[in-house]
């Protein structure tokens, strides 16, 4: 739908739907068209919309399916992650599911609220403190949903041909971390050589890392855009922002190492270029307070993690530092870092894991206590 026709639709739904007094588009979202509908006592609701095309592209054709998936993930992990001490502790919301109409492809949900801000846009208004609990109670949350054994999976499954497909084009761009590719010396031969070996180093990653588990629920798209930070929780004692996971379309079934990887280096992403000196070179030491309690937290409730494990998310967290938000000058050193970590994991033995991280500084020794836990 072009904005004239979001604009007709939404209007003969509101006719038709007398308990709600208004609606108000919401930004964000590529694959649904997002209203937080009013009701005439002043309460809110989302309401989430599919149609067979994305929002801003009608040739993307988008799998009809991603409402009921949504639907049912909301459910079963709302209900499964209940029986969770470390979830509860966590105090982590998921929106739950008011109505479904499955012939419309409408879903309502509860509202987290619209003083929330997504992760990206709330990191720079917490204090360090603030940045710090966020990042534990995410690594909590996050393996209480990897390791809970009371969610109802039967509905989830995995699309790996989109996963490759993004996997794919991450590893490119951090291709341009190569040495190669940021010398002036080097022959346009010499840059396609390193970048052919690179890709072959990780290909054993990506055709296996998808299909490493299939006991596991996972987010599939745990990034900060889908994490909601609201102002503090009343009469929680010690005192901690409002936070919520949403977006679940992409929920199925696989390794928990690939959100843990992708958050890690979202979390380190924000923390470096959120620093006071973004331009620094890549062994300055900095703080990176979220990154180390999303770790931290993470792997004190899920314990001894296994070798194949912490391999995948350790790959995973350098392919994602590739999409970093900084401009290209900004990203050099980035996505070198990144592809350092990638070819120390994907060539070394196990002494060099631990000894090739712990010597590249730029807060990636928080990643010690992963590789010496299996």
């Amino acid at each position: 739908m072009d904005s004239h026709a979001g604009k007709a639709w939404i209007a003969e739904y509101l006719a038709s739907h007398q308990e709600y007094t208004s609606a108000t588009p919401l930004e964000g979202g590529v694959s649904n068209y997002l209203y937080r509908l009013t009701k005439s006592d002043g309460s809110t609701v989302i309401l989430k919309h599919a149609e067979l095309h994305a929002v801003h592209d009608e040739n993307w054709v988008m799998d009809m399916g991603r409402v009921e998936s949504e639907r049912a993930a909301l459910t079963s992990i709302s209900a499964g992650l209940q029986t969770s001490a470390s979830a509860r502790d966590a105090a982590v919301d998921i929106p739950h599911v008011i109505e479904y109409d499955e012939r419309k492809y409408n879903l309502i949900m509860s509202d987290c609220g619209a003083g929330t801000k997504d992760l990206h846009t709330a990191f720079p208004l917490l204090t360090p403190d603030q940045r710090v609990d966020v990042g534990r109670r995410l690594g909590l949350w996050l393996a209480s949903l990897h390791q809970c054994s009371t969610i109802d999976r039967s509905g989830f499954a995995a699309d790996e041909s989109t996963s490759r497909q993004g996997m794919d084009q991450r590893i490119g761009l951090l291709s341009a971390g190569l040495p190669s590719a940021n010398s002036d010396a080097a022959t346009p031969e010499e840059v396609a050589a390193e970048k052919k070996a690179f890709l072959e180093l990780l290909e054993p990653f990506v055709a296996t890392a998808r299909k490493a588990s299939r006991s596991c629920v996972v987010h599939g798209d745990f990034w900060p855009g889908n994490i909601l930070v609201g102002p503090p929780i009343r009469g929680h004692e010690p005192v901690q922002q409002f936070l919520a996971v949403i977006d679940w379309e992409t929920v199925g079934l696989g390794t928990g190492a690939l959100d843990v990887g992708a958050m890690a280096a979202e979390t380190w992403l924000l923390c470096h270029f959120h620093r006071s000196s973004a331009r620094a070179s890549v062994s300055e030491p900095e703080n990176f307070g979220m990154f180390e309690a999303f770790l931290g937290s993470y792997l004190a409730v899920r314990g001894k993690v296994d070798e194949e494990f912490v391999k995948h998310a350790v790959v995973q967290f350098a392919i994602n530092l590739s999409v970093g938000r900084g401009g290209k000058e900004l990203m050099r050193p980035v996505k070198e870092l990144g592809a350092k970590v990638a070819k120390i994991i994907m060539r070394g033995e196990e002494e060099d894991w631990r000894d090739g991280m712990a010597n590249l500084g730029w807060g990636t020794e928080a990643w010690r206590d992963w590789l010496v836990a299996r």
